[in-house]
């Protein structure tokens, strides 16, 4: 028995089956899906001693609930506080406890501008509508600061939320 061999463009698999749903196993894991960023200029400030809601977020709907989202969020930190404010990365309202800093001030804290980066790769196993947030809180008195140093010398800078979502 002679045997044939076919050529891919000589096949048009429409023609005799019919597809629908999800094509797995093809190698797409770890590629980048989609990409959404937020910026914005305004200052905010807290004077709460409890993490509180900055109102600097990113929404993103993963196509898949095995999917992971790349949060990075890229802002200026400030304080008028006597002790080092807190920055957290939320997903909703929960705390991503991998995704969190602290202000590492100087000796002249309060007149500074430091540029600080919470990154986190998470696991949100939805595909519905996520907002990723971050929180601030003070520690000691004062204030905690996001997009100005507490005594205004600097002009207001960017804050920038990014959520990359990465095949599963």
């Amino acid at each position: 028995m002679a045997l044939s061999k076919i050529q891919s463009e000589s096949v048009n698999l429409a023609d005799d089956f019919a597809f629908s749903g999800t094509v797995t196993g093809a190698g797409v894991s770890g590629k980048v899906l989609q990409v959404v960023q937020t910026t914005t200029e305004a200052e905010k400030s807290t004077t709460s001693t409890a993490f509180a809601a900055s109102g600097i977020y990113v929404n993103i709907t993963p196509s898949s609930t095995s999917s992971k989202v790349l949060v990075t969020v890229t802002f200026t930190m400030g304080t008028t506080s006597t002790g080092p404010p807190e920055y957290k990365l939320y997903r909703g309202t929960t705390a991503l406890s991998n995704a969190r800093m602290s202000f590492q001030a100087d000796n002249n804290w309060n007149t500074t501008t430091d540029r600080g980066t919470i990154e986190v790769l998470d696991s949100p196993n939805t595909t519905a509508l996520t907002t990723y947030q971050i929180y601030f809180k003070r520690n000691g008195t004062g204030a905690a600061r996001i997009g100005r140093s507490n005594d205004k010398s600097h002009a207001t800078t960017s804050t920038y939320v990014t959520a990359m979502e990465i095949a599963g």
